[in-house]
């Protein structure tokens, strides 16, 4: 125990003979000056706004006739539903068939 204190107050005793950090005498007004210049902005390039709508319009023209595809296929495939009794005499499963009441 007297060991550890003492080697203890020898690390306490060699923090107290170092000097303090020199700072940048400069580094506040360097700080200052730029936060205080104006920053100015980049107006958005009309360019990348037409590009933009136009990429937008062609994916919402894309899935508005993959929408309208679909269900016309759908319609027009069987032309009446599919039904799980048309199912189970398509592929003859009449004896592995059980219907949960």
């Amino acid at each position: 125990m007297q060991e550890q204190e003492q080697w203890i107050n020898e690390v306490m005793g060699s923090l107290r003979k170092q000097q303090p950090a020199a700072g940048n005498p400069y580094l506040h007004t360097r700080v200052m000056a730029r936060l205080s210049a104006a920053t100015t902005r980049q107006p958005l390039q009309l360019k990348w706004v037409f590009a933009f709508t136009a990429v937008f319009v062609c994916m919402l023209l894309l899935n508005l006739l993959g929408w309208n595809g679909s269900s016309a296929a759908n319609n027009s495939a069987a032309g009446q539903p599919v039904d799980i009794e048309m199912v189970i005499n398509e592929y003859e499963l009449n004896n592995q068939y059980t219907s949960i009441p």
